[in-house]
């Protein structure tokens, strides 16, 4: 068998052609992936922080974000996120960058990897 035909017969051209994909279907009709809810805190629910809140953060984190010390695109997070218990008062809050936010997500707080 030469290599475009390997190609074929094992993994196709295409995502639905040949032997792997087959398997990979039977495997995943056997093992259906089972949804996964959102891991909040029963019973609690999400605000939106007030002009005054995100400014008390801001200036207390002097308007820079608090991973990288970008000044633009700043937003409030949750040290420990909200999703994970973490609370709305001040100490667990800080200022960090559209861009540092969302690499960290729903984390445990610890800084986010370097892009």
């Amino acid at each position: 068998m030469d290599e475009t035909e390997a190609i074929k017969h094992w993994g196709g051209e295409r995502p639905y052609d040949g032997v792997l994909s087959m398997i990979a279907k039977r495997i995943e009709a056997a093992f259906p992936p089972e949804p996964v809810e959102h891991l909040a805190v029963p019973g609690r629910q999400r605000k939106k922080f007030t002009h005054k809140e995100r400014m008390t953060v801001f200036r207390r984190d002097s308007y820079r974000c608090r991973y990288c010390g970008d000044d633009e695109q700043l937003t409030v997070d949750h040290v420990v996120a909200w999703s994970r218990g973490g609370s709305d008062e001040l100490d667990n809050l800080q200022t960090l960058c559209l861009s540092c936010n969302s690499r960290k997500g729903d984390s445990d707080g610890r800084p986010p990897r370097p892009a």
